[in-house]
């Protein structure tokens, strides 16, 4: 870890949630207390995230909980940017059973195994400029991810899943 970096949330469990109007992660609140309003940079980080099966795009929104598909991202201050997942599929062994990415089985399959794609990993996403915009509205910021297809229509159940997320401003 890089030491002139505050980490205001660390190790916040996260669950994903099904919902029957489709793709529901908790609203996030995130402290600004330790937040300068003259910071340079400010990233969310998003601690031993998954590979996911299928490919999408999951918008994240700060301060704005009612977001959803039809929310514009265009000169919208909440609008804090996308990642974007690139699915990894199936494996099937020998016997033919499907496997998972997340199965430990699959590892034995893996056709990149350098790149690991049953392995955890860090994800980043740069939110200086919403953050910036915001930082005078509170104390803290929600956060609210939106999942949708490359058509743009929600996605009911993705499975982005991460362990914590943490919000590292300098």
């Amino acid at each position: 870890m890089i030491p002139h970096l505050k980490i205001l949330l660390l190790t916040m469990v996260i669950a994903m949630m099904t919902a029957s109007s489709g793709f529901c992660l908790p609203n996030i609140k995130l402290s600004l207390g330790g937040v300068k309003r003259d910071f340079e940079t400010a990233e969310l980080h998003f601690h031993n995230v998954l590979h996911t099966r299928n490919s999408y795009e999951v918008r994240v929104f700060l301060n704005h909980p009612n977001a959803d598909t039809t929310t514009p991202i265009e000169d919208n201050k909440h609008y804090a940017g996308s990642l974007f997942f690139y699915g990894q599929g199936d494996y099937i062994d020998p016997s033919g059973e499907i496997l998972s990415n997340r199965d430990p089985r699959a590892r034995e399959f893996d056709l990149s195994p350098g790149a690991s794609n049953t392995s955890p990993f860090p994800l980043y996403l740069d939110i200086t400029e919403s953050l910036r915009q915001l930082v005078t509205d509170g104390s803290e910021v929600t956060v609210t991810f939106v999942a949708i297809d490359q058509q743009g229509n929600p996605i009911t159940n993705p499975d982005f899943t991460f362990e914590s997320l943490s919000l590292v401003a300098d």
